[in-house]
């Protein structure tokens, strides 16, 4: 495939999740009025959705691709924006304000050196795959993408084990989500170029920010979660058919360990859920067989109780109705007698 047509896809495929990106920011900013970590996990997706379209103007025909690539490490406010997120929803309001100030701080710094100064983005080649070479703050930027993705886990993790159910239904689509960016963030945003010399698939952690923005969204706005087990099943599904496409296009471009490791890391931690769900939904399936064989125990328990109180009321309404047979006939009698007394007694006058 010419390099014409993958730069093509590649553009294409950036200005679609951009758009993706733009269009959660509306649904979450619109939920914003009612919920403030719904504000946070939109600017998420604003963030998300600038550093797509920055990355696929890069490959658009005759752009200035320098400036391009110095405006893509706006995408590194995607990690205070999330862990401003995560303390919100999770109710951290002690540490949110210090902690939120931080890391935007040091992402803003970032943002600006790379956009005004040589020391982040020094050069790009003019022809596919437009090479960037970095300069000394880059690795820094990496080590900062890398710890926020990994904080941001461990407080999901943590606040996951601290909740009631209804917050766990929740955070299980964050922590979903959130793994499945990871993994694509750390391993093309944060470790691959640095030790990959010329890695140029950054681009593809704006593909793994679809599913964790869309799962973290839905979480937020819906109230009744469909079936996670489903959602993995699927997402492996279709993982597995993009990888097999993604090496249709790339493998001319990508080193086939790279893609064994992209395959490894991405569909280990969903296979893991997918096995601990079904293990979940075989227990649940189990503890409710012995509810409903104790319960069916309980009513033949107490159909038998029935039957013995039915049998006594029988017999109770039997000895009722032989005394009241007795008693009636005491009384006809009586006023029979009465009855030929008074006749008797008429009779003798």
């Amino acid at each position: 495939m010419g390099v014409e047509i993958v730069s093509l896809i590649r553009m294409s495929t950036l200005f679609i999740c951009a758009f993706v990106n733009l269009f959660f920011t509306f649904i979450l900013w619109r939920e914003a009025k009612s919920s403030r970590a719904a504000f946070h996990l939109g600017l998420v997706a604003f963030f998300g959705s600038i550093y797509a379209f920055a990355y696929g103007m890069i490959f658009f025909p005759g752009s200035e691709k320098l400036l391009w690539s110095r405006l893509t490490w706006v995408g590194v406010l995607i990690i205070p924006a999330y862990l401003s997120f995560i303390l919100v929803f999770a109710t951290r309001l002690k540490k949110f304000r210090l902690a939120s100030f931080a890391w935007y701080f040091v992402g803003a710094v970032i943002t600006a050196i790379s956009f005004f100064t040589p020391y982040v983005d020094v050069g790009i080649g003019a022809a596919y795959p437009y090479n960037v070479e970095y300069g000394p703050i880059a690795p820094l930027g990496r080590i900062y993408i890398v710890a926020g993705l990994a904080i941001a886990l461990f407080y999901l993790l943590s606040s996951y084990l601290k909740s009631d159910n209804k917050i766990k239904a929740q955070l299980q689509y964050f922590i979903v989500g959130m793994v499945i960016y990871v993994i694509g963030g750390i391993l093309v945003t944060g470790l691959a170029p640095l030790f990959i010399k010329d890695f140029n698939y950054i681009d593809i952690s704006a593909l793994v920010s679809i599913p964790w923005i869309g799962l973290t969204t839905y979480a937020i706005i819906k109230k009744r979660l469909f079936d996670l087990k489903v959602f993995l099943t699927e997402t492996l599904v279709v993982g597995f058919f993009l990888m097999l496409m993604a090496q249709l296009i790339f493998g001319n471009f990508l080193q086939p360990f790279f893609i064994a490791l992209i395959n490894i890391f991405l569909f280990l931690p969903i296979g893991y859920l997918l096995v601990a769900a079904s293990h979940r939904e075989i227990k649940r399936s189990e503890v409710l067989e012995e509810k409903v064989a104790e319960r069916t125990k309980d009513l033949q328990i107490s159909n038998q109780a029935l039957e013995q109180s039915k049998k006594v009321a029988e017999n109770r309404a039997q000895e009722l109705e032989k005394w009241y047979n007795l008693t009636v006939g005491r009384e006809l009698r009586m006023a029979e007698l009465k009855s030929q007394i008074k006749e008797l007694e008429d009779k003798t006058k």
